[in-house]
Parts: C-alpha cells; structure tokens; sequence
C-alpha cells in the first residue's frame, strides 16, 4: 500500500509537470535519416531547424521527430562519416520524411569538415560515449580483429580488466553491472577466447553507444553502463560481400535486398581456426597421434529488415556464439598377457551464447512511434569429462564407464513495449516491460559402472529457479527555456523470487543549461536497482563464471550516482567534455575468506557476502570527430573502494580495478583513399591485488622430499599489493587496393610496439639462492598481426 500511494503521487506530479507546459499551436516534422547507398537507417544523426533552437538525433531505428512553429523550414542533417545535408521541407509535404545521407569520400590533401554538430552541447545526455564503425576498423588490431569493446575501452571512465581482456569495468563497478544489448537482447557473456576477444562481429555491426551515467528512465536492471548493440539491417539497394582473413580468424558476410526498397537480409559468420594450427603441436606434445586436442570460438550474426509500408517495419535478429574446448582420445587397444585392453575418454569445455528477437516499428501518428519487441536470450556453460574401458580374455570380461558433467545456465523470455512523444517542448518516453528469467546456477550429474558392480547415477547442487521482473517507465525531455533543458522520469521495477516480491522506485534527473551556444553545462543523478549477481572470481571473463538471482539472503543491488560536467564545440570539429562524478553501490557482493569457488555441493548463498562499494573521479575527454586526422584524448582519475563486514576484518579496500590514473591518446590519420594509420597509446596505474606481507617456515616432509620447505603465508589486508604501471604503444596501417570486382584491405598491426612487458599476475617463490621474491609474470610481448579484408 505504502508504494502504491507513493506511485500515484509522483505520476500526478509527473503528468502535471506535462500538461502545464503542452504546446499544441506547433507543426510536426518527422520521418527516417537513411544512408543514400544501402537504405539503412542511421542510427544518432543530428538533425536542426536552420535558424531555430530546434534540433533532435534519430533514435536507434534511425527514426526522428521535432515541432516548429513555420510553414516551411530548411533542415540541416549531419553525422560523422557522413556528407552534411540540407532538406527544405514544406509543412504540407507527405510524412514520414526520408533525409538521404550520403557516406564522405575523402581525397588526397582534401580536409572533410563537417558544418556545426552541436549534439554534445544542446543534448541533456551526459557521460555518453559512441564511437563509428570506421573508427574501430581503423584503430590497431589484436591478433588482427577489429574488436568493438576494446575500442570503448580507451576511452575516460572505463577500464579493461587485465591484459589484453575484453572485459568492461564502468566508474568503478564490476562486469556484471553492465547491461550489454546486442538489437535490444541482452547478452550475458560478451567475451571469446577466455576474454582476449568480445562476441561482437565488426563486419555485422552497425552502431555502439554506451552510457556510463546520467540514465534516462528508460533503462534499467544495471548499475553501471548501458552498452548498446545494433546490427546492421542489411542493404536494400544491392548485394554485397564481405570478408577478412585474419592471423586466428576468419569472417564472412553476406547481404541484399530480398525485394529492393522493401525488404533485406544480413548474414555474417566468424571462426577461428586455432584447433587446425594448434593440432600437430599438442599430438607432438603429447606424443600420441590418437589423441585430439584443440579449441575454437565461432559466431553467426543474421537479420532480416521488412518494410510493410511507410509507417510500419519488421526486424527478426538472431545470433549464436560457441567456445569448445576439448581433449579426445581416440578409440585404441592392445594386448596383454592374453587380455584385450580397450581405452577411450573425452573432455570437454563449451560455452556460449543464443540470442533471438522480433521488433515491429510503427510510426501511430505525426507525434508518436512506438517499438515493440519479443525477445530471447540464453547462455550456458558445460563441462564433460569421460572415459570407458575394458578387459576382456578368455575367461572374464570387465568393463568401466566413469562421467562427470556440470552445468551452468541462465535464460531470459522478454517483451517490451516503448513509446515516443512529441509534445513539442515536451519529449516523453514511456514504455513497460516483462521479463521471465530461468537460473541454472550449478548441478553436477556423476555416473559410474562397471561389470559386476552397482551402478552410481546421481546429480547434486543447485536446480534450476526461475523469477520474473516487470518495469514500467516514464521520462519527460522538456525544453523549459532556450537555455535550460531537463530530463526527469522514474523507473519502476517489480522483481519476484520464488514468494518474495522487492519492489523500487528509482528517479532520474538530468539538466543541461546552455552557457552559450558553444558551451553548455550539465548534471545527472541516476537511482538504479540489479536484480542478478554474478559469481566470479577472475578478470577474465571465463566461462565459469555464474549467473544467479538476487534472493531474500543475497538482496538486489542499488546504486546513486551523481554527475556534473561541461561540454564544448568549437571551430566545428573539435569536441570537449569535463565531468566528475561520485557513485554509492549497495548489496555488492564478494567471495567470503576462503570460500570455494568449485564447490558445487554447497550453497552459493553461504560463499559470498554483500557489502557496499563507492567510486568517484573525474574524467577528461578531447576529440577531433571529422576530417582526415581523427581521434581522441582521454583522462581519468579515480578510486573506487569496497567495505564488506565479512571480508578484510570489516575494513574498506580498494577494488581489485582501482587504478588511479588512465590516460588514452588515438589517433586516426587517412592520408588518401589508399592509406590509412592508426596509432594507440594507453597508460594506466596498476591495479590492486592480494600479496603476503610474511611468510613463516613450514616443513612438510614425504617419502620424495623428506626436507619439502612449504612456508604458511600472513596477509595485512584485501589488495595491498598494486600492479606495475601498465602502459603500451599500438600501431597498425592499412592499404586500400581498388580491384574491378571490388576493395581489398590490407592491414598490419603491431600490439605492444616497444614490447613492454605488462604484468599479468605476479607469483610468490624463492630464488636459486632461497630468497623469497615476487616475480612478475607478463603475458603478451610484441605482437606483429596481419590481416586481409575485401569487399565487393
């Protein structure tokens, strides 16, 4: 009863704040930004009223929307990578509108430069990051892959994790606080190859965003960042193909229109080959030729793009991912005094991810579109370890079968449904969502046999729990003066686990307040609740780690964090950005002293213990957006603790990625349409970790080493050791190569350019002359990629 009075006086607030400011006098303006060679929609272009302080950005379906008060009007598009365009638009002219955009061709010694975009000082968005196609495919590669979330990475505010990891720490929070959405489906697991790469196709992608504070109502269900994903639709004018063949893997894609103008489709697939170059190495290890070992990542990225008719559209998107790991031995037998011997086993590790979605589009009316979307996502990990025998002669007979499996899921079944309105200087979004997870924590199933023998067959550990989350939002973007702009709404989430029910209520404010027309002034507080944890006792993002649902032990987590900054454009090109930030998290969660992370028999609810965390810091960001030369410079400084009462005697530490200062320089340079460059350099100080601080003699003698020296180790505190500074040089050049059929790239990156030699994990020892030491232990020294793309 308490929330249900609560809810109706804040939405008899809300909606007065609306209707007290409505402007009906004024004519709408709507339609789709789309690219003039493949028909897709762009994604955040920037489109302004000549002459008017009126101006919007298309949303993620390339859609816009804005008011003005007269009967014709000249509307100025923009957006990097892309020619300026002018659109004169009579009011009376047939709606939706298409603005057509065509992609910028630069020339040797010719300098783009785009007319005023001044998105980044009139938005009341702050701490928003996005970054185009053309720029992550221009920047150095690893191992030859353009990589999505390695490119966020370099910039303020978001750290990687380890060594050459695709893992995403935002502001201080953990991996599991960020909401990651590949066409609106979250995905659990973002990561490949142990964490060295992210799932993420760059062939299939079409635009990044991610917001790392200041949320707008209309997102939920995270503390930290939001990381949005959005395939390509797929070109409705021709047929395209495109590849690469890359160092550890290779890509191919497919695309066109199934009816010109009407509809099109997107097919993209990736895998390594690692399991094929690896094989002649691991038998000659092994020194067994029946024996297979190897392992590989693939992906398949598809979509289909129906235009039913002017104001109605169709999206089916699907992706699969797999990691397999695995060790088989070949059937094989031989004789022994008189007995046949029979052996075969088998181990194996996969994990990976499915995802599916339909959305339908429909523009309802000059002033509101809605989206509404069907979604489903699953990710698993399983291990299978196996192996028979037998022993047959001419009196008996014997045979052995020994299983082990275990199991880890969570899946999602979601609908959602979101609204648009222009009220002119009133902008809302409301929207409501059910979502219905299913959690497999971890259930392990043994099996043995054997002649003569009574069988064992049993499983142990958690089952599968399913809970439901329903989330209903409002947020009103409302222009108060030409000056002031706000945007406020509230979030409100229902989580059920099992016959408990945690309801929340969670505001958002952000307000812009225009200094001038070049400088703008902002600030944001952002109230967000997490409903699952995630169990994890690595920076790599491998595979075990495990997804379970927040519980009447182990509560939802909550986070407040508040933000104030500046923003400012200058000479057209050049974009600067100063915030700093404070954010409070309650309900973390850490492994408790010595709990154990395999232990599947007990509940993970007694392993880990909750606590609070808090991170603040400033953050400096200065780009050059367009142009030949392009790029970014990046600052931040920052701290980020955990008090836990059950972990470090009750005392606060720093976080295992508390880093003091980060600094990111990228530069991108296209010299002509023959050559491109692409220079990184990243500098960060070192992360926290857990070292001993003593250690006293043990001896633990046996029949091999009767005098074995195994010291017992003291500790003074959680992460009291820190990392060297981490720092590294990348480089990488591209040659363009026009063929009459097509485009080739050719591509060479250099990783680690002066072979710093970056610690990954340290080690405790003894030197040759039994001194005890710590050794740094690196894990990649210069690495030289090469890598062939072409398209046609």
């Amino acid at each position: 009863m308490y929330y249900c009075n609560r809810m109706k006086t804040i939405l008899s607030i809300f909606t007065l704040l609306i209707l007290s400011n409505l402007t009906f006098a004024q004519r709408s303006i709507y339609g789709y930004v789309q690219d003039s060679a493949s028909g897709e929609r762009i994604v955040n272009a920037y489109v302004k009223v000549y002459g008017e302080d009126v101006s919007t950005t298309s949303n993620s379906f390339g859609y816009f929307t804005l008011k003005t008060n007269k009967d014709s009007c000249l509307l100025l598009i923009s957006n990097p990578g892309f020619e300026n365009q002018a659109k004169l638009v009579l009011i009376n002219e047939p709606m939706p509108l298409l603005l057509i955009m065509s992609q910028t061709r630069t020339l040797k010694g010719a300098v783009v430069r785009s007319k005023k975009d001044d998105k980044v000082v009139n938005s009341t968005q702050m701490s928003s990051v996005s970054i185009t196609m053309a720029q992550i495919k221009m920047l150095p590669r690893f191992f030859g892959e353009a990589d999505v979330i390695k490119a966020i990475q370099l910039m303020p505010g978001i750290k990687g994790g380890s060594e050459g990891s695709s893992g995403l720490y935002v502001r201080g929070g953990g991996p599991d606080q960020n909401l990651i959405l590949l066409d609106g489906a979250p995905v659990y697991n973002a990561s490949h190859l142990f964490g060295f790469f992210s799932i993420f196709n760059s062939d299939a992608i079409n635009h990044v965003q991610l917001l790392k504070g200041g949320f707008p109502a209309r997102y939920g269900g995270r503390l930290s960042s939001v990381l949005d994903v959005t395939m390509k639709e797929g070109n409705m004018k021709k047929y395209k193909v495109e590849g690469s063949l890359g160092l550890l893997a290779s890509k191919i894609g497919i695309e066109g229109p199934i009816k010109k103008d009407k509809a099109s489709f997107m097919v993209c697939a990736r895998r390594t080959y690692l399991d094929f170059l690896l094989q002649p190495i691991f038998r000659l290890a092994n020194g067994n030729a029946s024996i297979s070992q190897g392992y590989f990542f693939s992906d398949l990225n598809a979509k289909v793009n129906w235009k039913l008719n002017k104001r109605n559209r169709l999206f089916l998107s699907y992706y699969v991912g797999k990691d397999k790991y695995y060790v088989q031995s070949k059937p094989y037998s031989y004789l022994y005094d008189g007995t046949t011997i029979s052996d075969q086993s088998e181990d194996r590790n996969q994990w990976g991810n499915q995802l599916g979605g339909l959305r339908w589009n429909k523009i309802v009316s000059k002033n509101v579109f809605i989206n509404t979307q069907v979604n489903y996502t699953k990710y698993y990990y399983e291990i299978v370890q196996s192996a028979s025998s037998s022993e047959v002669n001419d009196t008996s007979s014997i045979e052995q079968y020994n299983y082990y499996g275990f199991k880890s899921s969570i899946r999602d079944l979601s609908l959602r449904s979101d609204a648009e309105i222009n009220m002119g200087k009133h902008y809302i979004r409301t929207g409501l969502s059910l979502v219905a997870h299913q959690f497999e924590p971890g259930t392990a199933v043994v099996k043995y046999s054997e002649t003569g023998q009574k069988s064992i067959d049993t499983a142990f550990g958690s089952g599968k729990v399913n809970s439901l989350e329903a989330s209903l939002y409002g947020e009103d973007d409302f222009e108060v003066s030409k000056k002031l702009k706000i945007n406020y709404g509230l979030h409100f989430n229902f989580y059920n686990y099992k016959k408990s029910l945690f309801p929340s209520i969670q505001p958002r404010l952000a307000a812009r307040y225009l200094l001038s027309k070049t400088w703008s002034a902002k600030g944001s507080f952002s109230n967000m609740r997490q409903n699952i944890h995630l169990l994890t006792n690595t920076s790599l993002g491998l595979p075990n780690d495990l997804w379970v649902p927040a519980t009447n032990l182990i509560k939802p987590m909550s986070s407040n964090q508040v933000a104030l900054g500046i923003a400012k454009t200058f000479k057209d090109i050049y974009e600067l950005t100063f915030e700093t930030y404070y954010k409070s998290m309650k309900g973390v969660i850490e492994y408790k002293e010595g709990a154990s992370f395999l232990n599947v028999t007990e509940n993970w609810e007694n392993k880990v213990a909750r606590g609070r965390g808090e991170s603040y810091g400033f953050e400096f960001l200065a780009q050059k957006k367009s142009g030949n030369l392009t790029g970014w410079v990046g600052y931040t400084l920052s701290w980020v603790k955990r008090t836990v009462p059950e972990v470090n005697f009750g005392k606060t530490f720093y976080y295992k990625y508390d880093s003091r200062h980060d600094v990111s320089f990228v530069l991108n340079y296209k010299e002509n349409e023959k050559w491109d460059y692409g220079l990184v350099w990243v500098f960060r100080t070192g992360n926290a970790t857990t070292m001993p601080t003593a250690a006293y003699p043990s001896y633990t003698p046996n029949s091999y080493f009767p005098n074995n020296y195994n010291p017992a180790y003291a500790y003074s505190g959680r992460n009291n050791f820190r990392f060297a500074n981490y720092h590294r040089l990348d480089l990488s050049i591209t040659k363009h190569v026009k063929k009459k059929w097509g485009l080739i790239d050719l591509n060479l990156s250099i990783y680690n350019a002066y072979s710093r030699i970056n610690p990954f994990y340290y080690k405790v020892g003894v030197d040759y002359r039994g001194n005890r030491q710590i050794t740094r232990v690196g894990l990649f020294p210069i690495l030289p990629s090469f890598n062939i793309a072409f398209k046609f």
